[in-house]
């Protein structure tokens, strides 16, 4: 699976400066990606790639959980908004690279769970092995 997030844009201002040092965490296939922090924006843009291995089942079976946060020097860092999305089943039968864009609202987490703020893009491209050599057609 290649995981490339994007940007997100709107955010909730966390820290007293009127801006947030935003990162994106990725949980997918039972492991976990972290994106750079980018200091002082409410409209990150990160353009990071991330390819996880595994099995099409546990990945239709997991999906995958995006979390933005504000990253803090001191303190624990503030949970903006995140987001679980699921896999169609219709990647069972993909010959080819699939990719999936999204674009969806941050779901409020942490601190300020009434209040939704932020959007995130990202983009989930399923990636089936090439046949083997002994598997290909003559």
């Amino acid at each position: 699976m290649r995981i490339k997030v994007g940007m997100a844009s709107g955010l909730q201002a966390a820290d007293l400066n009127g801006y947030s040092d935003p990162y994106c965490v990725v949980h997918c296939g039972g492991r976990k990606r972290k994106t750079r922090i980018i200091k002082r924006s409410l409209a990150p843009v990160w353009n990071e790639t991330f390819e996880i291995r595994g099995w099409l089942d546990d990945f239709l079976t997991s999906g995958a959980r995006f979390d933005v946060f504000d990253y803090d020097e001191v303190g624990m860092d503030d949970n903006l908004g995140g987001v679980q999305v699921t896999f169609p089943p219709e990647l069972r039968v993909a010959t080819d690279a699939t990719p999936l864009d999204y674009f969806v609202r941050l779901t409020p987490q942490g601190l300020n769970k009434t209040i939704s703020k932020g959007m995130l893009a990202f983009t989930l491209t399923w990636l089936p092995d090439e046949p083997r050599q002994a598997d290909a057609p003559p």
